[in-house]
């Protein structure tokens, strides 16, 4: 399960999946943008990177926080919250999660780029990212995370639409 980012890339081997590019890394994982072999549907497929220097305790809590992230947006059913598609190991016995590819940038990206929202645009991704919160803390789901770089924007027609990425340090306060 120790493996450093050119490795993921070319030794990842999937008959379901085909890495384009790396999109993305945080404290325990990169995310790849990929192909649904089958399907040809896009997808964002994390993967857990753990270092050789861990000590087995430090190995076991990376492990169960990516397995906890996975279950907890497994429960999330919502328009504003990014679907898990698939989860599982590749024959290195590297965990990975497939998410849904979600177009755009994160507000952190478009607030530098572009400079504040209006505030209808404000009011109008505010209201889905409440929305959304609300179905989490129904499912007894907290994000304990929520920042611009894990809100991405898009924009379909006339309209930007909000996705809450990246429950990592989620936590559940109930079974649900």
């Amino acid at each position: 399960m120790e493996y450093s980012t050119s490795e993921i890339s070319s030794r990842f081997i999937s008959a379901a999946y085909q890495l384009l590019e790396k999109i993305g890394e945080g404290g325990f994982g990169h995310v790849y943008k990929a192909k649904h072999v089958t399907t040809g549907q896009t997808v964002a497929i994390k993967f857990l990177t753990l270092s050789p220097e861990f000590d087995v305790e430090k190995k076991r809590r990376y492990i169960d926080r990516f397995e906890r992230e996975t279950e907890l947006v497994s429960r999330l059913k919502h328009p504003n919250v990014v679907r898990l598609l698939d989860k599982g190991r590749d024959d290195d016995e590297r965990l990975y999660a497939v998410f849904e590819y979600v177009e755009g940038l994160t507000l952190k990206d478009m607030l530098r780029e572009s400079g504040a929202l209006s505030p209808i645009e404000t009011a109008d991704v505010m209201a889905q990212l409440l929305d959304a919160l609300v179905h989490a803390h129904e499912k007894g789901v907290i994000h304990r995370d929520l920042k611009p770089a894990n809100i991405m924007l898009s924009k379909i027609g006339a309209k930007i639409h909000a996705k809450i990425l990246d429950f990592g340090i989620g936590s559940l306060t109930k079974e649900a």
